[in-house]
């Protein structure tokens, strides 16, 4: 677990990450994102966590969930459509092609893309875990949308007896939910 958790956590163009903070409120509970600059993030999380040793990552319904920020700058092609969808595909299949050299082995990876409530797209996309034992990770599950100049990823591990829908609804749902925020002190309110 501590292997899969680590190759999550090692994105060459990721932006310098924060640890999170869990604030509580009243009735909601929000996982505040430090961003880069001004921009922070938030997400609604629809129960309570537990945080872990590793500053992006919580413990969520039984989920290891991880956020990941990337700069959209890194993806931009001179004279090319970069549109969000283009940034978005060329982003995974950097990361594809990175895990796939990672994992050397049989890489199968599916994606497909999401509308979200908001109106904003999101790529989702996730590759069985080659190798894997009975207690290890079967499957790693990522959904993308771009929010100004940044790339931001939630990423969910599967294990034996987890069901990949499930994961796949609780990703849209999180994301559905990320909101650019000031400061934690704006979410209480």
């Amino acid at each position: 677990m501590i292997k899969t958790l680590l190759i999550l956590a090692t994105i060459l163009f990721a932006l310098p990450l924060s640890a999170q903070e869990i604030v509580d409120c009243k009735t909601k509970t929000f996982w505040y994102i430090p961003g880069t600059g001004t921009t922070n993030y938030s997400l609604l999380l629809p129960a309570k966590p537990k945080t872990t040793d590793h500053p992006q990552v919580i413990m969520l319904n039984n989920s290891l969930v991880q956020y990941l920020l990337v700069s959209t700058k890194d993806f931009i092609k001179a004279g090319e459509d970069n549109d969000e969808v283009d940034l978005l595909v060329r982003y995974v299949t950097y990361e594809s092609q990175y895990m796939a050299d990672t994992y050397k082995g049989d890489f199968n990876m599916q994606l497909q893309m999401e509308q979200l409530p908001n109106g904003k797209k999101a790529l989702y996309w996730y590759f069985d875990v080659p190798n894997s034992g009975k207690d290890e990770a079967k499957r790693q599950h990522f959904i993308e949308v771009i929010t100004g100049d940044t790339i931001f990823g939630l990423a969910a591990t599967q294990f034996e007896g987890q069901e990949p829908e499930t994961i796949r609804k609780s990703l849209v749902q999180l994301i559905s939910t990320l909101t650019e925020v000031k400061n934690k002190d704006s979410l209480c309110k």
